[in-house]
């Protein structure tokens, strides 16, 4: 048998669909979120570490498994630094592919309603 050709592009090497939330739950004891920015690129997200931001997430390990792909619209902090505040958050491409590494975030308020996302990183500015 032969191999199967990798067809990934070069953008996408460092992608992965990532490990079980529930499993990183287990392991850390944090709750897990996501996130998908609508860029290949973190620069935007980057800058605004640290600041409070509006943008949409997603609870990975919720109780209620039927509500695992409700988007929440909440304020938040987020970090590059995995320890630096309570929770676990994982960064998406609009492919749906995960950037490498986790980052934190420390969600302030939760919104009822979503809102408008801006294009560029999925914060609202």
């Amino acid at each position: 048998m032969h191999e199967r050709p990798n067809r990934r592009l070069a953008v996408h090497k460092g992608f992965g669909w990532g490990e079980d939330a529930y499993e990183i739950k287990q392991r850390e004891g944090r709750e897990v979120y996501d996130t998908i920015i609508l860029d290949d690129s973190l620069d935007k997200l980057l800058q605004e570490q640290e600041k409070e931001v509006t943008f949409s997430i997603r609870l990975l390990a919720p109780e209620n498994r039927r509500m695992k792909y409700c988007f929440r619209m909440v304020k938040a902090r987020i970090s590059k630094d995995a320890k630096r505040y309570p929770d676990i958050l994982l960064i998406r491409s609009q492919r749906g592919l995960l950037f490498p590494g986790n980052w934190s975030i420390e969600v302030l308020e939760m919104y009822k309603d979503l809102q408008w996302v801006a294009h560029t990183t999925g914060v609202l500015t």
